[in-house]
């Protein structure tokens, strides 16, 4: 899993030994050389300056290796580019690393490293955010390291001034908190030692009966896959969008069920009931079914419904990806974003750690309506989707933003028709929209 503060590097072996004797991240290179190197000096570094510190191979580690680390007191966090790691060295024996001829160089974890290179460059998009920005202030993500005291640490920065943790929970060993704050405050925060990534807050940005026989054939009205009998039985599809509305004919229960094993389309709804034009239309497209073969009836349209809204928040993406997981929901559609970076960020890494934990599920987003691949559709493990056109021009390219990642990878993997297509409608009961 890639740590948040470096930039990927794809290529080959002599790329790689190009560059050798430097940190390749995401704040700048940095040469790696005997000036920094605590293994060169004669006293032992104090643990207290040595919360957080990289260790560096001269190439790539192997299970012998890495033992050898443990027997030397040192505990491995994630990679850095070329052949380094962020690592506890608290209860690290100094001349037992000195002893390993693979070991090149030792160093701290300095604060720059920490505090991402577009923070505050992000405009606002909502009210709220600019009312934020208004007053002096910015909404960012602060990850800790995977050895943070967490109490001490939220009590700490509730502590400085104008600065105060919005809401914060753990993704895997690492606390993600949402903290309001000056810019001022970023490399006071950042010399925390339990402090690992400083950056802004995403913000959210929204990005069928001819889809199902496209995405299938692409012969009109032909089926292939529903003709296997395969239409979504026995299926939940985790949505998070705006409130999808219940009461619509995509979605409604003639037996007046509740949410739940026994409803007709819905087996959870995770928020306040409601009734958004966006929300309704994607899960429409997913999964609606209004009883007839028509506009209504979705992909998967005897699949089954479990739902929250959408969030941004690292955390609280994290809670709801968990959260529909738990209630039966492997197949995880979202079609929102956030177009103000490019950058692989903690919402990203969110979803490749959630994918590595639970590797039966699939995490889908539509990729961004601009013209460059934004986030965090260019996480590793997410299936992106950018939109065609409709019938009769399904090989032409709607909108959606072009790749590759910043790292190189290609983005997105598929196309599927997102424009002019037609699905439920929240205005009424029973309609349809484009």
């Amino acid at each position: 899993m890639a740590v948040l503060a470096l930039v990927l590097v794809a290529g080959s072996a002599s790329a790689a030994d190009a560059l050798a004797g430097t940190l390749d991240l995401k704040t700048g290179l940095v040469v790696t050389d005997a000036s920094t190197n605590l293994l060169a000096r004669a006293a032992v570094p104090q643990a207290t300056d040595l919360n957080v510190g990289v260790i560096q191979l001269d190439g790539p580690i192997t299970p012998a290796r890495r033992q050898a680390l443990v027997n030397a007191g040192v505990v491995l966090f994630d990679y850095l580019p070329q052949y380094a790691y962020a690592a506890d060295l608290r209860h690290a024996d100094f001349d037992a690393l000195r002893a390993l001829d693979f070991v090149t160089w030792v160093g701290q974890f300095r604060d720059e490293w920490k505090i991402s290179p577009t923070l505050g460059t992000q405009a606002a998009q909502s009210p709220e955010r600019q009312a934020l920005h208004a007053q002096g202030k910015r909404s960012v993500q602060v990850v800790l390291w995977p050895n943070a005291n967490i109490k001490q640490t939220l009590a700490t920065l509730n502590a400085m001034p104008d600065v105060h943790v919005e809401e914060h929970g753990l993704i895997d060993r690492e606390l993600h908190a949402t903290v309001t704050m000056p810019l001022a405050s970023a490399a006071a925060v950042a010399a925390l030692p339990a402090v690992r990534w400083i950056e802004d807050t995403p913000e959210i940005t929204d990005r069928n009966a001819t889809v199902r026989w496209i995405v299938q054939s692409n012969v009109s009205n032909n089926f292939p896959i529903y003709d296997k009998g395969i239409h979504g039985e026995g299926q939940l599809i985790g949505v998070m969008d705006g409130r999808v509305n219940p009461n619509h004919c995509s979605f409604s229960d003639p037996e007046g069920d509740p949410f739940g094993p026994n409803h007709r389309k819905i087996e959870a709804y995770f928020t306040s009931v409601g009734s958004d034009f966006h929300g309704t239309h994607v899960a429409g497209t997913a999964l609606g079914d209004a009883g007839s073969d028509n506009d209504l009836r979705g992909v998967a349209y005897m699949a089954r419904l479990v739902f929250d809204t959408s969030t941004a928040i690292s955390s609280g993406f994290n809670a709801n990806l968990n959260q529909n997981y738990n209630a039966g929901a492997t197949i995880h559609t979202n079609s929102w974003g956030n177009d103000g970076t490019t950058a692989y960020d903690s919402l990203a890494r969110t979803i490749d750690v959630f994918s590595y934990n639970n590797d039966d599920n699939l995490v889908i987003f539509a990729v961004t309506n601009t013209s460059t691949l934004k986030n965090p559709e260019n996480a590793k493990d997410v299936l992106a989707v950018g939109a065609s056109q409709d019938t009769p021009n399904q090989a032409s390219f709607c909108s959606g933003g072009r790749g590759p990642t910043n790292d190189g990878r290609r983005k997105p993997e598929i196309y599927s028709p997102g424009c002019s297509i037609r699905s439920a409608s929240a205005s009424s009961s029973c309609s349809s929209t484009s």
